[in-house]
């Protein structure tokens, strides 16, 4: 199944924008931004003092994290292969940081999606429905991460250990649960402390092997910082995708 849906989501990118950025999953997504929303675009005025920025109004629908807002910045980069500038009228699920400039913004590589996107059903068969699929299960996270006020920020710029050790050989699981959410504490000298269930999957055996195994096997990446100078926290997302004809179900932090 993941075979098949990352084509999906890069033809997305391609069609869409005309260029890439590289993939990130949603756990990263989610830890380095500082607002994130459900918004409909208003208004798009260019930036007269950074000709790679656009101002943009907008109304909120839903704030996930962060203070509510009604203005950002787009960093627009019209110049670039990969400019990002979203129409008016138009409503996103928005990632937006704090930029190189100060500015929070949000642009091509941010991870953005447009909610209300349509396909050309002639060309992609089914494609609106799986996107829909795709923004509610982001959409349904994000939900739960508020109302558990979980709101790390992973401003160290802190990188495990690679997540498929917990989840290549988690494969044929019935799951009620579309997703797992587990908050780690880390140590100044990057150990980990405690690994705190969030939420776990309704399968027991399932949640027992995850666990376990993100118990004994997860750990911080210290190639290129040693220590950090503060304890800090880190959200881990896993995801529960349904068996098709060809493939079992699995689990995987990629929000497909």
């Amino acid at each position: 199944m993941k075979k098949l849906l990352l084509p999906f989501l890069i033809l997305i990118s391609i069609e869409t924008f005309g260029c890439s950025c590289g993939t990130t999953p949603f756990l990263i997504k989610y830890q380095r931004s500082e607002f994130i929303a459900t918004a409909k675009i208003l208004k798009v005025v260019q930036d007269d003092k950074n000709e790679d920025y656009h101002d943009i109004e907008i109304e909120l629908i839903n704030v996930y994290k962060g203070i509510p807002i009604n203005k950002l910045k787009i960093e627009s980069a019209l110049n670039s292969s990969c400019s990002f500038l979203p129409p008016e009228n138009t409503t996103w699920l928005i990632f937006a940081s704090k930029d190189r400039k100060g500015f929070l913004s949000f642009g091509f590589c941010s991870g953005c999606e447009q909610i209300d996107l349509q396909f050309d059903l002639v060309k992609y068969s089914n494609l609106n429905t799986k996107y829909k699929n795709s923004i509610e299960l982001k959409l349904e996270a994000l939900r739960y991460l508020s109302r558990s006020k979980v709101s790390s920020v992973n401003r160290f710029s802190l990188l495990t250990n690679d997540y498929a050790i917990c989840s290549d050989g988690l494969k044929g699981f019935k799951e009620k649960n579309r997703f797992a959410i587990y908050e780690l504490k880390v140590n100044q000298d990057l150990t980990i402390s405690k690994i705190k269930t969030i939420k776990r999957f309704n399968n027991k055996e399932l949640s027992k092997k995850l666990t376990s195994c993100l118990e004994n096997n997860l750990k911080i990446n210290v190639n290129k910082v040693k220590t950090i100078q503060e304890k800090t926290n880190l959200v881990v997302i896993y995801f529960y995708y349904l068996a098709d004809e060809k493939n079992p179900s699995f689990i995987t932090i990629w929000d497909l």
